[in-house]
């Protein structure tokens, strides 16, 4: 099995959890792992790095998911991957890119391909919407309902 880890600022990590748990259902191996600035400078770096090294322990990969490339959460986890060659960082994450790795994990080949798919995923989700509002509509909702 791969392993996920879900990392971010405050209670991103969780809030994205419950999203992807309400769409995809519960996730066995994965662990959210928050970052409150609140906490001394010890206390989530090692809540993390025990959270990855019990997953690569257990599994045959992980992927550690996190909000922001460069901040506190993905630089931690790099620090505390740098000497597991299973474990994998993701930055930038987001609900596609999360639901599309929970619902494909269970037939994924590897991580590798995994994430190719949710980081695919995730740009796909990224999109700029405008909804055209014609004259007619504007004059309709002046009359009221």
């Amino acid at each position: 099995m791969i392993g996920f880890i879900l990392t971010g600022h405050g209670g991103f990590a969780g809030g994205l959890y419950s999203s992807v748990k309400m769409i995809a259902g519960e996730q066995d191996e994965l662990s959210v792992v928050e970052f409150h600035d609140d906490e001394t400078a010890s206390e989530f770096p090692q809540r993390l790095r025990s959270a990855i090294s019990g997953y690569a322990e257990r599994d045959d990969e992980v992927i550690v998911f996190c909000d922001l490339q460069g901040g506190t959460p993905f630089n931690q986890a790099m620090m505390a991957s740098a000497a597991l060659p299973n474990v994998s960082v993701v930055a930038g994450v987001n609900l596609p890119c999360m639901v599309t790795a929970a619902l494909s994990r269970p037939e994924a080949e590897n991580a590798e391909s995994l994430i190719e798919e949710s980081l695919a995923a995730g740009r796909t989700g990224l999109v700029h919407s405008v909804l055209s509002v014609s004259s007619e509509d504007v004059s309709s909702q002046e009359d009221g309902i």
